[in-house]
């Protein structure tokens, strides 16, 4: 099997497997009524999904897309960057002033052909191989559930010599579903700087919780 994350760009991203199906498009706006509504952030472009603020929180905002089949909510200061319509992935970027965090990416698996499974194991064994055989060292592995499904969570380090080195962490969720499931991907970079990487671990925390993937079985 190919990496599939290998083919979209920066690896700040983590996997997570789906059937997603059956999903409305809606328009990219601000929910809620003038006075509580949180604006978008700069060069923001939210694709099919919508940014809803969060009563009594004015820190954080929920970003859904039911065309892709997910949601989560994030730090509101944040922008987003949806690949919609020649992709799957959304990127959730901080500002400037929080630059010490890597951003994070939600999406499918790209390519898409190569994101179905039936063992979802299987796909993970098989994932695992395509790793080592493109150059990357698999450094930390951890079993955890996300959104209600088992997950792996893969911290790995990319050795190619055409590239600089860099770590990126991975969690690959698996829902199974008939016939096949689908491998949806959320993956992100460690904190750009030791000293912010257990502040940074703690928000991630928070953002991984509240990951909610919608499927139609």
């Amino acid at each position: 099997m190919m990496r599939c994350e290998r083919r979209f760009g920066p690896p700040y991203l983590l996997s997570i497997a789906v059937v997603v199906s059956g999903f409305v498009p809606t328009s990219g706006v601000v929910l809620g009524s003038p006075s509580n509504s949180q604006t978008t952030p700069p060069n923001s472009k939210l694709g099919s999904g919508t940014i809803i603020h969060i009563p009594g929180d004015n820190d954080w905002q929920l970003y859904r897309n039911d065309d892709i089949g997910f949601e989560v909510k994030y730090p509101e200061t944040w922008s987003i960057v949806s690949q919609e319509p020649y992709g799957r992935l959304v990127r959730f970027n901080p500002p400037e002033a929080e630059g010490m965090f890597s951003g994070f990416s939600v999406g499918p698996a790209q390519p898409i052909r190569e994101s179905w499974f039936r063992d979802f194991n299987r796909w993970l064994r098989d994932s695992k191989k395509a790793m080592t055989a493109a150059g990357e060292t698999i450094l930390t592995e951890e079993r955890l559930t996300v959104s209600g499904y088992p997950a792996l969570r893969l911290t790995y380090r990319n050795n190619l010599s055409v590239t600089p080195r860099h770590t990126v962490i991975e969690i690959d969720i698996g829902v199974p579903s008939q016939p096949l499931g689908q491998v949806f991907q959320f993956l992100y970079a460690p904190a750009k700087s030791r000293r912010y990487q257990q502040a940074q671990d703690i928000r991630y925390q928070q953002i991984i919780s509240s990951l909610k993937i919608s499927v139609e079985r």
